[in-house]
């Protein structure tokens, strides 16, 4: 998971931070927080996708 893979899967309950109290994935980034909304989650997920600033090292495995 990384900015360096041709694909990565992130699931819709992952991405608004609906963990249930579980550990959360270090690829994870909760954009619930950041959009305020889950419209808003879906908006700042696809930006950050589009501009290339995410994934980014903080949300990446070493490979």
């Amino acid at each position: 998971a990384g900015p360096g893979c041709d694909g990565q899967v992130l699931v819709m309950h992952d991405m608004l931070g609906l963990d249930s109290g579980h550990r959360r994935p270090k690829f994870v980034k909760d954009f619930l927080a950041e959009g305020g909304s889950v419209a808003g989650a879906v908006r700042a997920y696809a930006q950050a996708v589009r501009e290339g600033s995410f994934p980014d090292a903080e949300h990446a495995y070493a490979a």
